[in-house]
C-alpha cells in the first residue's frame, strides 16, 4: 500500500512484529507537507530488495519477485494546484529521475492532483464516461 501526507517530521522504517514493513519519509518545511510511504504485507516483506524514500513527494520500493524477476511500485503525490511551477518542475524532474535498480515490471501509484477528463482522440487509458474538464495537469 501506498501512503500520501504522512507529514512526519523524520523519516521512519519499522517491521512489525507480525511481519509487516513499514517505510515512512518525512514531510518538507515547517508545515511538514507531503511525505511518502509504503506498508507492506507480511507475505511480500520478504521480498523487498530496497526501498528509497528519495524526496517527500517520490519513493521507490523494489520487490525480488523470483530469481529473475523485478517490480519495482513508483509512489509519488503531486503538488496541489496552490504549488508554485518550481515545486511541480521540481517534483517531475524527481518523478522522471532514474533509479539506479533496472525492473522486470514497474508500478506507478500515487496522487497526481489532475482531472484527466474525457479521452481524445488516439488516447487509450482514458474512457469516454469522465464528465469533468481535462485540466493543464491531464496533459502532461
Amino acid at each position: 500500500v501506498g501512503i500520501s501526507e504522512t507529514r512526519r517530521a523524520a523519516s521512519l522504517t519499522a517491521q512489525h512484529k507480525e511481519g509487516s514493513s513499514l517505510y515512512l519519509g518525512d514531510g518538507e518545511g515547517v508545515r511538514r507537507r507531503g511525505g511518502i510511504g509504503f506498508i507492506i504485507s507480511k507475505d511480500w516483506s520478504a521480498k523487498i530488495a530496497s526501498c528509497q524514500i528519495r524526496s517527500a513527494r517520490v519513493g521507490t520500493l523494489f520487490l525480488q519477485l523470483n530469481k529473475k524477476k523485478t517490480l519495482k511500485v513508483i509512489k509519488a503525490k503531486t503538488p496541489t494546484v496552490e504549488s508554485t511551477v518550481e515545486e511541480l518542475e521540481e517534483f517531475y524532474d524527481d518523478l522522471e529521475e532514474k533509479p539506479s535498480n533496472p525492473s522486470s515490471f514497474t508500478v506507478v501509484m500515487g496522487d497526481f492532483n489532475t482531472k484527466l477528463g474525457r479521452s481524445v482522440p488516439d488516447e487509450c487509458y482514458t474512457g469516454k464516461h469522465e464528465f469533468k474538464e481535462r485540466n493543464e495537469r491531464g496533459n502532461r
